[in-house]
């Protein structure tokens, strides 16, 4: 019964995340557009991804696992929540991942964590340390694990009055969503 039980808890304590292979795919194809190799999937890393996702996710909090690897972690509520961070993200999605970026008031859940991925890497390109990080050469083996709560929410920047449209110029619609991400290499 207690082997039940703790088998039970782990599969509950796993069963929000899972292996984030298309983040580290997202991370690879950044990777060789400056030229370095791909770095393979590593189920034993992906352990310290999830652990320390889960762990910034329940603390709301940064923090980083110092389990001897290259480590990016993130955290953010709201992609793309600018108008200069929506223009610069449309351009990093065209030229590394060949996506065409538009907000859609209409957005599923599953494109919102498509987005939420790229986004996750545009956050880390923007960060000198981070970008040290994902450039790292030498790495042979990573793994990745992102959270995007499915309770999000669309922040239009028009709003209509007496069949008047305002527009707010100085924020861009966008999506309010908890995202939570840890890479991890070595």
């Amino acid at each position: 019964m207690r082997i039940l039980i703790i088998i039970l808890f782990m599969f509950s304590y796993f069963i929000s995340f899972s292996q984030d292979k298309k983040l580290f795919e997202y991370v690879n194809i950044y990777r060789e557009h400056h030229n370095l190799k791909k770095i393979n999937w590593s189920d034993d890393l992906c352990l310290i991804s999830i652990e320390q996702t889960n762990k910034i996710k329940n603390d709301d909090s940064l923090s980083h696992s110092h389990k001897e690897t290259y480590e990016n972690v993130v955290m953010t509520n709201a992609l793309p929540n600018s108008i200069s961070m929506e223009k610069s993200f449309k351009i990093f999605c065209k030229e590394y991942f060949k996506y065409d970026y538009k907000f859609d008031k209409n957005i599923s859940y599953c494109e919102l964590n498509n987005i939420s991925r790229m986004y996750i890497v545009f956050l880390w390109h923007n960060s000198d340390s981070h970008k040290k990080i994902l450039l790292k050469k030498g790495v042979k083996i990573g793994s990745c694990e992102s959270y995007v709560d499915s309770n999000y929410t669309i922040f239009n920047n028009k709003i209509t009055v007496g069949g008047v449209t305002k527009t707010f110029s100085k924020l861009p619609s966008h999506y309010k969503v908890k995202i939570y991400s840890t890479l991890n290499m070595r």
